[in-house]
């Protein structure tokens, strides 16, 4: 099963999918149609979630990344890359478009 800690919050949690091998920190809130999972073959190779993170609907984040502490990733946004913290990210391939 993932790891997640505490304070997870799921708004209208249709459709979410959450691969076994994530790792969340405290105070992740996601909505729904999000997606984290692994990238190809090596079921292994999972996003790390930092503390204080929030997902908009409809995120898919994949692979062997990271999310720092206080990252916010908006609606829609696919997220590929590792993202550093207090950052808010949005688009079709995630890019940091404000360090918080």
């Amino acid at each position: 099963a993932a790891t997640i800690g505490r304070r997870f919050t799921i708004h209208h949690g249709y459709a979410v999918v959450i691969n076994k091998n994530v790792v969340a920190g405290d105070d992740f809130t996601i909505r729904h149609g999000v997606t984290i999972g692994n990238r190809g073959a090596d079921n292994m190779a999972c996003p790390h979630i930092g503390n204080g993170v929030e997902l908009g609907a409809n995120v898919i984040i994949l692979g062997d990344i990271t999310l720092g502490n206080n990252v916010t990733v908006g609606a829609g946004s696919v997220v590929l890359d590792s993202v550093p913290d207090n950052a808010l990210v949005v688009g079709e391939k995630a890019r940091v478009k404000v360090i918080k």
